[in-house]
Formats: structure tokens, sequence, C-alpha cells
């Protein structure tokens, strides 16, 4: 078993670890073999290999779970399975294991669930380190146990964001050992050099008694899991802001998906995210500069009149966007993107076929004019009713002809700063930029009504000043 694909720290070594696991399994072809990997971070490189998802706990699994947590007071099971049951947001995260373990610490604590899921991870996370603090009895000098929660908090977000930023989530016992001895001292909790201070037995103990790190093997440690991770690291940047690390975020990581659930995270602590979010639009409109990709909006928006009575015009433009990609490009970014994985997006695979249109479906959710629900859970566009959009439909001045002519280019000749590369990577990137600004919309953020419809009216809007 290879656990853990998507926490490789390099993306210059994900290519080699892929091609060894693929030498590996045909040397041994007559063995098992399971490779484990977020969905999000997996581009089906293993043709051999079936691929599978893990389903998330159903309704009787998440009953049987909270139960067992509170075995003994069966009471407070049923009234946490209750309010789980009645709110959508709560149902949705108790399907995932880590975030129901967090449900159940949560209520345990408090007997109630907060609004929001930052506020969970809060909340829970303090519960953690409240319940060790009221119970643990330690005799010996011990300046972690003396710290505030605050603080504690503080070292997490510290190591989490030093760490995660280096893309490092494995770390050896002495050196973790030494950046918590290091924060202590910077703190004020402990003098230099102080001789009854044992930053490896600091370590053990958080490990011990609430999890925030775990030994995965001999010396080598991680946070008990990547969301603890991400949920620091988030902190971090908006304790942080006045020194400039969402702007860092958000012009360094936009189209990074090991960072969107920081990006969710950060906005659900952000008292207003309105400036963080119009920041990611300025910085995804850059992508525009790829005159092609502009050509191609204001094609759209020269064909697709508003139509009060329809689907707003955005969703109109992300399905025929979806139907340019998937039925004329598909073969061009099949082969761009087998030779340049670092582009991240692929149509020829299931999940990202769907790409524009999860981002189409984003927008009428969020003006509460088309739900999933309707389509009875299916993702295809035969089954969105009147929408009638099709390519055939339509003229682009010639764009679309001039794009399938591109792309019947010789793709073993395409090479960086090629313009069919570029606007390979520009429609690429400002499509995922675009997802993550509604994703973040629909998150737990307070985003004025203004800032709002500014930015979904937007979106898709091409810049009318270009050649």
């Amino acid at each position: 078993m290879l656990d853990g694909l998507d926490e490789v720290s390099q993306e210059t070594q994900l290519d080699e670890i892929i091609s060894q696991i693929r030498d590996f399994s045909e040397k041994y072809s007559s063995n098992h073999f399971l490779i484990s990997c977020r969905v999000a971070a997996y581009d089906h490189w293993f043709e051999q290999y079936t691929d599978l998802e893990i389903s998330d706990f159903n309704e009787k699994q998440i009953e049987t779970f909270v139960q067992n947590w509170f075995v003994k007071e069966p009471n407070m099971a049923k009234e946490c399975l209750a309010q789980v049951k009645e709110r959508p947001q709560l149902r949705e995260l108790s399907s995932m294991p880590l975030l129901l373990t967090l449900l159940c610490i949560t209520y345990e604590a408090d007997e109630d669930f907060p609004a929001y899921r930052a506020d969970l991870y809060d909340r829970s996370t303090e519960a953690l380190l409240k319940k060790w603090d009221a119970s643990r009895r330690i005799t010996r000098h011990n300046p972690y146990k003396e710290l505030s929660i605050r603080k504690k908090r503080k070292m997490f977000a510290h190591l989490a964001y030093s760490t995660f930023k280096d893309n490092r989530y494995l770390f050896r016992k002495a050196n973790l050992s030494k950046m918590i001895e290091d924060f202590l001292i910077s703190q004020h909790a402990i003098e230099e050099r102080d001789s009854e201070v044992d930053g490896e037995e600091i370590l053990e103990s958080i490990e011990a008694n609430h999890s925030i790190f775990v030994e995965r093997a001999r010396g080598l440690y991680s946070f008990g899991h990547l969301t603890f991770q991400e949920y620091f690291t988030a902190n971090f940047i908006v304790d942080n802001a006045a020194s400039g690390t969402i702007e860092k975020l958000v012009d360094d990581h936009l189209y990074n998906y090991k960072w969107r659930e920081v990006f969710l995270l950060a906005m659900g602590r952000l008292s207003d995210a309105s400036e963080m979010l119009l920041r990611m639009v300025q910085k995804n409109r850059m992508q525009l500069r790829e005159t092609r990709l502009n050509r191609l909006l204001k094609g759209l928006d020269e064909v697709l009149r508003p139509d009060k009575n329809s689907y707003p015009n955005a969703f109109r433009k992300s399905i025929v966007l979806y139907d340019i990609f998937s039925r004329v490009g598909e073969y061009a970014y099949k082969r761009i993107l087998n030779s340049r994985p670092e582009i991240g997006f692929n149509l020829n695979t299931a999940n990202d076929r769907n790409f524009a249109l999860d981002l189409a479906l984003s927008f009428t959710e969020l003006r509460d004019l088309v739900r999933i629900s309707e389509f009875d859970g299916t993702r295809t566009l035969n089954n969105i009713p009147e929408l009638g959009l099709k390519l055939d439909n339509y003229q682009f001045s010639g764009l679309v002809d001039e794009l399938k002519s591109a792309w019947d280019l010789d793709f073993e000749s395409v090479r960086e700063g090629d313009t069919l590369f570029l606007f390979t990577l520009a429609t690429t990137q400002f499509l995922k930029g675009n997802l993550l600004i509604v994703e973040c919309l629909n998150a737990d953020a307070y985003v004025s009504e203004e800032v709002q419809g500014r930015i979904l009216d937007g979106l898709l809007e091409p810049e009318w000043d270009k050649e």
C-alpha cells in the first residue's frame, strides 16, 4: 500500500515517483497494489489500475459512529444526531470521518454546534486542548503546559504555515522538536538553552494527549491529519494579514489545488472577505492578457444576449465554454497536458470533463435559480432542462475555426512559450481561478452584496480595451 500520493512535497518529485510506481508495479505485476490519493489531486496517472473512490459515511454509519462515541451517554448521542440531521451543513460535514470526529468533540464539550465550518475547527481544537489541560497531571516543569490556549494555537499556526508553504508534510523528530523549542523561546515561555526543557518530550506530550502531531514512522512526524495543517495555516494567514500574508496567498497559490482548503478556511475567519475576493478576481483576470482567450470571451458576449427569463449570462457562457473545450479541444488538451502535467487540468478525464459544468452550476446555485438536486444528482448537459446551448448554433468570428486549425499542429513540438501552450495554460487557470472564487463565495464568509454582485457579473467578462 502506497498511502498519500497527494502529499508528495515537491511537484518536481511527483513525476519521478509516478514513474517509479509504474515501473515497480509492472516489474512485480503478480502482486496487488493499492495507492491512496485525494480525488482533487489525482489525474488518472495509472492506466493499468482500477480507479475507486471511497464513499463518504452513509446515514447508518454516521449514527453508529456517534452512538459509539457517546456510548455512555445515549441521550447526548440522540441530541447530537438530531442536530446533525436538522442542519444541512452539518450533514455534509458528518459524512467525512475526520470532520465527524470534530463534531463529536465539539458537541461533547458544548452540547451545541457553531454555525460555520471555520468556527467548528476553532471550537473543536480548543475543546481538545482544554480537555487535556483539565485532566492531565504533569509534575515536572513543562512550559507547554503553562502556555495559554491562545499561545498554543499560535504555536500550531506558526508550525503549520512554516511547513505547509514549503510543501513539507513529514518532519524529522529532531527538527520538529527544535521548531517547538524555538517558538517557546520566542514567546519567552522558556529561557534560551533552558536545561530543563526537552522539545522531544513536549512533542511526545502533544501526540499522546490530543494528536495534533502523530508519529507516522520511527522518528518521522506529521500533523494528525492534513486538515489540521491546512486549518492552522489559514489561521496564521488571517492572524498575520497586516504583514501581507493574504496578498501572498492569492498571488502565489490561486491555482494550486493544495491550497484550496486554506483559501476556504481563511475566508471563513475574515470578518469581511470582500477585499480578499476582489484581489483573487484581479489576479485571475491577468490571464486575459492571452489575446485568444480574451477574444473567445468577447465572442461569447456577442452571441449570448442576456435573457431575463433564462439562466444568468455567466451560466450560459460556462456551458458554451464546456462545449467548446470538450468537443473541440479535448485532443489538444490531452496531448499537451500529458507532456505538461503542471497545468493540472485534463478534459479527457471524467472529473475534468465536468469542470466547466461545475462552475456553471455554482453560478446558478449562488443565484438560487438552479439547484443540483433538480437534476437528480446528475451532472450531464443532456439532463439540464431548457438549456438549448450548442456550439454549432454560434459563430465566434472565425475563432473556433482558428482554434481547430491551431490544434492540428504537431503537438510534440509544443513548448512553453508557444502561443498554443500559453492559450491552454491561460484558459485552464482562468477557469480554475473562477471556480475557486465561486467556491469562496459559497463558503462561510461575509461578503457585501455589492461586492458579490460585482464579482459574479464580471467573472466571465472579457477585457474590452484589448485588441
